[in-house]
């Protein structure tokens, strides 16, 4: 399972995950992230694609 966050807190546990991604980071910075959300949502959508196979 992933997740897609608007940002992930340092040191947070995100064991529970295969994959987190922040949008904050994939933006470059919260004002970016929040001012371009679906974009950044997209693009997090398409990273997760590339690299999370369904199981079988």
């Amino acid at each position: 399972m992933a997740i897609v966050a608007g940002q992930i807190a340092p040191g947070a546990d995100s064991s529970d995950f295969s994959h987190a991604l922040s949008m904050t980071d994939l933006a470059g910075g919260p004002e970016r992230s929040m001012a371009e959300s679906a974009r950044w949502l997209c693009r997090a959508g398409a990273l997760l694609s590339e690299t999370v196979s369904l199981p079988t």
